[in-house]
C-alpha cells in the first residue's frame, strides 16, 4: 500500500503484526497478539482477527488507538479464522468451527447475510458479483447470496490458504508452493512457485492481494 514513506507492506507472522518498507525496514510494529491470522489495512485502520474480529487505529506510522473488538463469530465462539474488506465496503468473516460465512455491516459491524458450508472455513472473499469465494483447507467453493454452490476448486490433497477473483473472471488460488490460475471455463494453470522467487525457497504462499495498481 501507499504508506508514510511511500510504498510500504503490511504483513503478519506468529504473534505480531508489522509494516515494512520493500528495503526490509520495519516502519510499525505491534507484538502480543494471539493466534493472528490475517491483517488488512483501510484508511487509517488495521483490521486482523484473533478468533474475533479486531481493528486499531495507526497514523504516521504509530499506533493511535487500544485494539477495538467488533465482531466474535456468529455463535459468539470467537471462532473467526479469516475475512475480506471488500471493494464495495463489505466486511465478509468465515468462521470456521460454526462452518458459517458472515457479511456484516460495514459501520455497525452487524451480521445481515448467514451462507451455511458444508466444511470449517478458513478464508473468505466477496465478488464484484456479489458471491462468496470461501476458501477451505483443501478446496475453494463458490456461493451465491442465498447459499447455493456455483462452483468449486479442489486442490489434489494440498493446502490451500487463500483465492482471489480477478476482474477478467480468473480466480487464483494459494497451493501450498504455487499460486494457480483457473479461468471461467474450466482450465487451469501454475503462474508461479515459491522456488521461482529469490528467497523463498521452498517456502509455502500463505496469502494473495490485488494492489491498487494492479499489481500481484
Amino acid at each position: 500500500f501507499t504508506g508514510t514513506t511511500g510504498r510500504q507492506i503490511l504483513a503478519c507472522g506468529k504473534d505480531r503484526i508489522v509494516i515494512v518498507e520493500p528495503s526490509g525496514r520495519v516502519a510499525w510494529k505491534r507484538e502480543g497478539i494471539a493466534a493472528l491470522t490475517c491483517v488488512r489495512i483501510r484508511g487509517n485502520d488495521i483490521y486482523w482477527t484473533d478468533g474475533s474480529l479486531r481493528r486499531t487505529g495507526f497514523s504516521m506510522g504509530k499506533e493511535r488507538t487500544e485494539p477495538e473488538f467488533l465482531y466474535r463469530g456468529p455463535t459468539d465462539a470467537c471462532d473467526l479464522r479469516g475475512f475480506d474488506l471488500a471493494a464495495n465496503g463489505a466486511v465478509v468473516v468465515a468462521a470456521g468451527a460454526s462452518r458459517m460465512v458472515v457479511e456484516l455491516d460495514p459501520e455497525t459491524f452487524v451480521p445481515f447475510v448467514w451462507i451455511k458450508t458444508e466444511k470449517e472455513p478458513c478464508g473468505v472473499r466477496k465478488t464484484r458479483r456479489n458471491s462468496y469465494l470461501t476458501v477451505f483447507d483443501d478446496s475453494v467453493a463458490e456461493y451465491d447470496s442465498t447459499g447455493v454452490k456455483i462452483a468449486e476448486w479442489n486442490a489434489d490433497g494440498k493446502r490451500v490458504s487463500d483465492a482471489l477473483r480477478l476482474a477478467v473472471g480468473t480466480t487464483l488460488v494459494a497451493v501450498a508452493d504455487e499460486v494457480r490460475a483457473y479461468a471461467p471455463d474450466g482450465g487451469s494453470r501454475r503462474i508461479v512457485s515459491a522456488g521461482e522467487i529469490d528467497g523463498a525457497g521452498d517456502g509455502m504462499f500463505s496469502s494473495l492481494q490485488r494492489l491498487a495498481n494492479g499489481e500481484l
